[in-house]
């Protein structure tokens, strides 16, 4: 929550004019169409899914509601992520960065200035120190 609605949020506190406008949508009102309890939040740390469900209280007895928030972050920044944490040789690190980037071998060998071979020869390495046999492998391996 703090991530999502600012620092200065904390446990107990009110909750944020959002999610409050999102648990309204749970509330049905004779006459008018119900909205789904699913928007989007946008703020300087990112965007942000906020999801509301009904739950079945503890005690049987009363409402729960819970509210799922999810940071949406961005491909690129997942790989690099990725990449960083694998500490790959520097030609290893670029080359997995074109491929899963979708390049073709030739694309990256141009855009790399080497030769092919040398592209089939880097990739061959990475595919063996990560345990991949192919692409889609490796980039199960890289978490995307």
């Amino acid at each position: 929550m703090p991530l999502a609605f600012g620092w200065r949020w904390r446990r107990g506190a009110e909750l944020p004019a959002a999610v409050k406008a999102l648990l309204q949508r749970l509330t049905p009102r004779p006459g008018v169409l119900p909205l789904p309890p699913y928007m989007d939040w946008c703020n300087a740390q990112g965007r942000f899914s906020l999801r509301a469900v009904r739950l079945a209280a503890a005690l049987g007895h009363g409402e729960a509601v819970g509210v799922y928030i999810t940071q949406h972050v961005a491909r690129g920044v997942r790989l690099m992520s990725a990449l960083n944490a694998l500490r790959l040789p520097q030609r290893q690190y670029e080359l997995a960065y074109w491929l899963a980037r979708g390049l073709s071998e030739s694309q990256i060998a141009q855009r790399m200035g080497i030769s092919l071979n040398t592209v089939v020869y880097h990739r061959r390495q990475l595919y063996n120190r990560l345990g991949a046999s192919h692409r889609i492998e490796l980039l199960t391996k890289l978490g995307l």
